[in-house]
This record gives structure tokens, C-alpha cells and sequence, in this order.
């Protein structure tokens, strides 16, 4: 009883230093530089105890050279603070570092290595900025951005982030833009300092390209020469001509022939899947075969389009995705189809000419 009330007190002890660690820390947001100062004997001790740490279980995906290089974070964040910590403290420390660690690893889908130096700042942030900044739940890469580059102060930068994208997203300058709001987040990201520069370069970039008879067949997607900007902004042009060489390739493919009355869909598996758009149409076409023999889905086997589309726009599960759309969508959805693709007049598809976009939920 005696032990057990003894460890509690030091566990007690442990997340009250990184809680008064923390708290210095926050009021002068600077990010640690250089390598940690730590004597030899300190580096040995914590090296010991991720050795300890892992004899007795460690969570699953989080290495030793992981917990060693978090552990040394921390520790050089509180010698630089004049904070001495008791060598008592150390196994509870990691501990619950440890911990963070992996909580952050799943809620932000990023590599143990990308969140040493956050987790030593501020803990289980990931589960605080989604929260605090829902806005960005569907960009989630600017979470992993403000996390690497601004481990010290991440929700400063996302505030900072949202201010800009609402303040250029409301410039008359961009009005067309604003049908892509993704846009304005890749421009805070691209170029902080300067996002309107960003955008006034993509805009003539983008409309150099449309005037550009080398790419006549794009011209109904312009989203595509948007995507290329962003994808190889030093040649877009070169990012162009490959897509048009990739989805000329396959078209002229037997195994590929199915897709043919679908277009779109060589141009979404190259833009989807750069580096194996073969593979991607091949999934599609295995999905799309699947769906199309089971009673479930009855009423969409003589509506491949709509197969398609549950396939590309959620791959993990097609089938949920057709489960939770009303046949309402679903006939909204042919319909702009058909217009994309035989070349009614109204807005175009910045997507694909075949393929509508998702419906809102």
C-alpha cells in the first residue's frame, strides 16, 4: 500500500513538472535550436530508462530511438527553462510522453519522428487543434504543417492562417477562386509572407495554359492546370504534357477498354494516382465488377457511372459510400454527368468532364 501511495505521489509529481515546464514554455513560443546540451551522464540515464520502458511494454508503433529522442527533447526544453528534474520523475515522464506521443500519431496520421518536438512542447495537441480549428478538418496536411514547422506554437500559426485565407478569400481579386477554397489554404501554406503573390502567379500561369492550344483537350478542366501549378509550380506545362501522354497510353489499352464511354476516369487515375494510375483503374475496375453482381446494389447495376464514382471518391469503402446517398443524389449526380460530358452549356466541371463532384452531405 505504502509503495503504491509512494508512486502515485510521484506520478502526481511528474505531470506537475511538465505541466509548470509547459506553461513556461507558452509564454515565449520559441522553438528550440541546435542540438540538445545535455551532459553524458543525463543522456545515459534517459537512455536507460527507454531501455526499462520497453522491457516492460511499450505501445505499438513508437521505436526506442523515438522515446529516447522525445525524452531528450523534453529534457533539454526544461534545462534551458533552469528547471531541474528529479531523476525519480523520469520512467512517470516518458511515460506519459510516450503516450502523447501515440495519441498524436493517430489523430494526426503522421510518423512518431514528424511529432518528437510538439509532443515535448505541448502534449496530445492533435486532439486540441482539431478541435479548435475544425474549420481545417477536411485540409488536414495544414495540422501536419503547423505541427512540423511550428512545433513551438502551432495554434498561433493556424490562427494567423485563418485570418489570411479569410481576408484573401474575400478579395474581389480571387472571386473565381473561391469555388476551389482549397486554393487559399495552399497559398498560406506555399507562401505565408506573400499569399496573394501566390495566387496572382497561379491565376496567369493558369490562364497562359488555357489560352494554349498544346492543351485544347483541358480546356473543359481547368482545375487540372490549378492542380498542375501546385503540383510542379517550376513546370507546370511539363506536368500537363506527361498527364496527356499518361491518359492517351491508356485509353489505347485493351485491359482499359471499359473506361472508354468514361473518359474521365484515365484522367482522374492520373491525377489520383501519379505513380500508379494503372493500378488505380485496375481497383476501380475489381470494385466496380464486385458492385455490380451484388443484390444490394440492384439499382445501380445498369448505372455504372455511379459505381465509378463510389469507387474513386471513396476507395476505403465504396459500398458505404452508396449506402448513405439518397437516390435523389444519385439521379442529381447523372444528370450533371451527362451535361459534363456531352457539352451542355453552364458552369464547367473544374474536376472532370464524365465524373460530377461529391454531393454535400
Amino acid at each position: 500500500m505504502i509503495d503504491s501511495l509512494e508512486t502515485e505521489n510521484i506520478a502526481c509529481e511528474a505531470r506537475e513538472f511538465i505541466s509548470e515546464l509547459r506553461g513556461k514554455q507558452s509564454k515565449n513560443t520559441q522553438t528550440l535550436r541546435g542540438r540538445p546540451g545535455l551532459p553524458s551522464q543525463q543522456r545515459i540515464a534517459i537512455r536507460a530508462t527507454s531501455v526499462s520502458y520497453v522491457v516492460a511494454g511499450t505501445p505499438p508503433e513508437i521505436e526506442q530511438s523515438h522515446m529516447i529522442r522525445l525524452l531528450e527533447r523534453f529534457e533539454e526544453l526544461a534545462r534551458r527553462h533552469k528547471m531541474e528534474l528529479d531523476a525519480r520523475l523520469r520512467p512517470h515522464i516518458l511515460s506519459l510522453l510516450v503516450t502523447e506521443m501515440w495519441t498524436n500519431k493517430h489523430c494526426l496520421k503522421m510518423p512518431p519522428e514528424k511529432l518528437i518536438a510538439a509532443t515535448a512542447y505541448h502534449g496530445a495537441i492533435g486532439v486540441r487543434l482539431i478541435q479548435d480549428f475544425p474549420r481545417f478538418a477536411e485540409t488536414p496536411s495544414i495540422y501536419k504543417h503547423a505541427i512540423m514547422n511550428y512545433p513551438a506554437a502551432p495554434a498561433k500559426f493556424l490562427r494567423k492562417a485563418q485570418a489570411m485565407i479569410d481576408e484573401i478569400s474575400a478579395d474581389v481579386e480571387f472571386v473565381e477562386l473561391r469555388e476551389t477554397p482549397g486554393l487559399f489554404t495552399q497559398a498560406v501554406l506555399r507562401n505565408p509572407s506573400n499569399p496573394r503573390g501566390f495566387l496572382i502567379s497561379l491565376k496567369k500561369a493558369v490562364a497562359a495554359m488555357e489560352q494554349d492550344d498544346e492543351f485544347i483537350a483541358f480546356r473543359s478542366t481547368p482545375g487540372i492546370f490549378r492542380h498542375a501549378c501546385l503540383s510542379n509550380p517550376s513546370d507546370p506545362r511539363a506536368y500537363i504534357r506527361n498527364l496527356k501522354k499518361t491518359i492517351s497510353e491508356m485509353r489505347e489499352e485493351e485491359e482499359f477498354s471499359g473506361f472508354r464511354n468514361t473518359p474521365g476516369m484515365f484522367l482522374q487515375a492520373a491525377v489520383r494516382n501519379p505513380s500508379n494510375p494503372r493500378g488505380f483503374l485496375r481497383r476501380i475496375k475489381t470494385d466496380v465488377a464486385s458492385m455490380s453482381e451484388e443484390k444490394e446494389f440492384a439499382d445501380f447495376h445498369d448505372k455504372p457511372n455511379i459505381l465509378q464514382y463510389a469507387a474513386v471518391h471513396n476507395p476505403s469503402d465504396p459500398r458505404g459510400f452508396l449506402r448513405k446517398s439518397p437516390e435523389s443524389s444519385w439521379h442529381a449526380l447523372l444528370v450533371k454527368s451527362r451535361k459534363a460530358s456531352g457539352g451542355a452549356k453552364g458552369k464547367r466541371n473544374t474536376l472532370s468532364p464524365s465524373l460530377p463532384k461529391k454531393p454535400k452531405k
